[in-house]
């Protein structure tokens, strides 16, 4: 996905795994993911407090702020989604967002 620039990140995504991945010794894996296209943040509070209420309404719960944030970016940008996270699979169920596994 990568190699055919169907992949952007943002900041929040890159301060989560940059300094994992540079501890590990990973640089070029952080090389790469500092390429890609990132996506500025706008974070919109109020959908964010909607999201989590309509998470605990479901019985989603534990839900982080970072997570939340992704997923407003995800939603308002109409961008795919790739990952394994369990939150996202069940807020799948309840927001109108996709999810890609390959």
């Amino acid at each position: 996905m990568i190699e055919e620039d169907l992949v952007c990140t943002n900041e929040l995504i890159l301060t989560e795994l940059i300094p994992f991945l540079l501890r590990a010794g990973q640089t070029d894996a952080a090389d790469c993911l500092m390429a890609l296209e990132c996506i500025p943040l706008n974070i919109d509070w109020p959908i964010i407090r909607k999201y989590q209420e309509i998470n605990l309404s479901n019985g989603i719960n534990k839900v982080g702020i970072p997570d939340l944030i992704i997923l407003q970016q995800v939603v308002e940008h109409k961008l795919p989604l790739f990952t394994y996270d369990k939150h996202f699979h069940l807020m799948k169920n309840h927001i109108n967002f996709e999810i890609i596994i390959e």
